[in-house]
């Protein structure tokens, strides 16, 4: 009894051992892995994917592409609704906007919060990976991708119109795809934003999803898109299904919206609204 006791903490010791060494081995990897190659990114490309200007399962289009590429070193870009970082991990990629580190944009990415972080990696990892690698905590992975990019890329933790303006900086390009104005529950207050950060000639590149939200301008009630068209200063093309590229001339306003409801369900919340300004 007394030699079966010994072989299973032998053997109990062995099991830890072992798993504490593929830890140790997964956390070397992680640590070996150079997230600018593309054979060994980090966070995979199924997610975002700008090879065909592709964003979240739909593209943004060759506007956008053209748009980024014409960024280098002294171009600024802020990614509202950042998500795992996977848009950001592309464009620091050698396997997109090949140049070398000095010549591409800083970016500034905003994510809501911790918790919105964990759920969503959670779902992507349980859809699309089932690596060892990906169980690192993702906010990990973006830190590290923090570093290897020498702090060109910075990743906030917070709402958008809760991050002033200094901290975003002056953007080139503003993206947003499926992020903060899909979930926003005023979504004037967060164009104003937008607009605040965004350089003379810059653009604002949005995927969106018109369900759920209806704004009412006096006896007219318009999807977001249609509004938007109607806002005297702002320029909206759409550059793929679902992607718009918006641009503002300088000192355009965005009328005020009063909320008439907003109910944030499950999934892109119902939001109404009635404009003030006329």
């Amino acid at each position: 009894m007394k030699s079966i006791l010994i072989l299973a903490a032998i053997l109990q010791i062995s099991t830890v051992s072992a798993h504490a060494g593929a830890k140790d081995e997964c956390e070397a990897t992680f640590a070996r892995r150079t997230i600018l190659h593309s054979e060994d990114h980090i966070l995979d490309r199924g997610w975002y994917e700008l090879t065909t200007g592709r964003i979240g399962g739909a593209k943004l289009g060759a506007a956008f592409e053209y748009a980024l590429n014409r960024l280098n070193g002294k171009s600024h870009v802020i990614v509202a609704g950042a998500g795992l970082a996977k848009l950001e991990t592309d464009i620091y990629s050698q396997e997109y906007l090949i140049k070398p580190l000095a010549d591409k944009p800083t970016i500034t990415s905003v994510s809501a919060s911790l918790p919105n972080l964990l759920s969503l990696s959670n779902t992507y990892h349980s859809v699309m990976s089932t690596s060892p690698l990906d169980r690192i905590h993702p906010l990990r992975k973006i830190r590290a991708l923090e570093q290897k990019t020498q702090h060109r890329f910075r990743y906030i933790l917070s709402e958008f119109e809760k991050v002033p303006s200094e901290e975003l900086g002056m953007a080139d390009v503003i993206i947003d795809a499926y992020g903060v104005l899909s979930y926003a529950k005023d979504v004037s207050e967060i164009l104003r934003k937008y607009l605040s950060v965004l350089k003379p000639g810059g653009s604002l590149f949005l995927m969106f999803t018109a369900d759920g939200l209806e704004i009412k301008v006096g006896d007219q009630t318009l999807t977001f898109i249609d509004w938007l068209k109607t806002i005297r200063g702002l320029t909206v093309r759409g550059t793929a299904p679902g992607g718009y590229e918006i641009k503002a001339e300088p000192n355009t306003v965005i009328p005020r919206l009063k909320i008439d409801e907003y109910n944030p369900g499950r999934g892109f919340p119902i939001r109404r609204y009635t404009q003030i300004d006329l």
